[in-house]
């Protein structure tokens, strides 16, 4: 049986931290700017941002994979590396989903009332059935399989599609990284890229889409496998930096998985900030890196997944005491944006710092002394 491996690696990604803080507040802001019937969305729907996400993940995955798991897979290498992501991501969610399950007729209630009032009724799309969820749906989200059913992808007041997601490839991370090992990057990459076309082309997502199924989101793997895996031909371009002719093909790969995929240029700038800066000796001084790598970016980057998860159950309700107020109301739509923020983005960082607190970082210590005792 092999041993996991694990090497202190100098390497700091401070400006991803900054990065996914950015992406954190890009999904509550546009989820606010929607609430609120703001007319236009500077930063694009908040998907992209979770596009983001995914790059992200597959970077670090394959980082950490590569580091320390270099002897390949085993029963020890898979109980660390599914046991380090589920304590990391398991108990915050959890929480969560039993806030969201037993409290959603309310919040439900409330956002339906924001889109009566502020949208004039909504669209089908924003409808949401206001009857109380059923326990078969509560355990498919604490097993984290309901992001593969439609039906349930995205029930609960929560925007918690992309954590089913994440776990889907979680699962597959480790054969993922011995593929590409064994048989070569450029077999395993087209062929991802092939998966992800071809099932974009077949399954609908969103309302009104076309398709043999149409999910709510994009929460089954194979539609989004291509883009975690932009993140991991990174993560294996910067790990062979010093040679520029072995970094090359990992580069070329992933330009040709964004150039074949439908990237916005708002994610396309943000990969090249997130990629630039890692192959640059001295970076210091770049105006972007800098401002990411700031302690208040850093500061929300810790707390980013807190944030991410918990800001709708906090938006909704207060929008909707606002929305019974006439003046608000009557009040063009991005002064309204803008005084809802004003309002509810103190409540929402403080209940994520609350969570990063005393739900995120027990959780992942919890973890870390379960796994040193196997």
């Amino acid at each position: 049986m092999s041993d996991v491996k694990e090497k202190s690696d100098p390497v700091r990604f401070d400006h991803l931290d900054g990065i996914r803080g950015a992406m954190a507040l890009w999904v509550f802001f546009g989820h606010l700017y929607y609430a609120c019937n703001a007319s236009v969305l500077p930063l694009g729907p908040p998907g992209q941002a979770v596009e983001v996400f995914m790059v992200l993940s597959g970077f670090l995955m394959a980082f950490h994979w590569e580091k320390r798991y270099q002897a390949g897979i085993s029963r020890k290498t898979l109980a660390d590396f599914y046991g380090r992501r589920f304590f990391r991501i398991f108990p915050l969610f959890a929480v969560l989903v039993l806030v969201a399950h037993f409290c959603h007729v309310a919040i439900t209630t409330d956002r339906m009332e924001v889109i009566r009032v502020l949208h004039d009724g909504g669209s089908l799309s924003d409808q949401r059935d206001i009857s109380p969820l059923s326990w078969s749906n509560l355990a498919l989200h604490l097993t984290f399989l309901f992001g593969l059913f439609p039906s349930a992808a995205s029930s609960n007041s929560l925007p918690g599609w992309s954590i089913s997601l994440e776990m889907q490839f979680y699962l597959v991370v480790p054969f993922l990284m011995v593929g590409l090992q064994r048989l070569g990057v450029l077999t395993v990459s087209l062929s991802v890229l092939a998966i992800g076309i071809l099932t974009n082309a077949l399954i609908g997502v969103y309302h009104g889409s076309e398709g043999i199924i149409v999910f709510p989101q994009p929460s089954v793997l194979p539609l989004k496998i291509h883009v975690f895996l932009v993140g991991i031909l990174i993560a294996l371009a910067f790990l062979r930096r010093r040679s520029f002719r072995d970094a090359l093909p990992f580069l070329l790969l992933t330009i040709l998985i964004v150039a074949l995929s439908d990237w916005s240029w708002r994610v396309t700038i943000i990969l090249v900030i997130l990629a630039g800066p890692l192959f640059v000796a001295d970076h210091s001084r770049e105006i972007a890196v800098r401002i990411f790598e700031s302690r208040p970016m850093k500061w929300i980057g810790d707390i980013s997944y807190s944030l991410y998860l918990v800001h709708n159950l906090i938006m909704y309700p207060v929008l909707a005491a606002l929305a019974a107020l006439p003046w608000f109301v009557n009040l063009g739509s991005v002064p309204r944006f803008g005084l809802s923020l004003v309002i509810i983005m103190p409540l929402v960082v403080i209940a994520s710092w609350l969570l990063f607190k005393f739900v995120e970082k027990p959780g992942i210590q919890i973890g870390r002394q379960f796994l040193s005792k196997k």
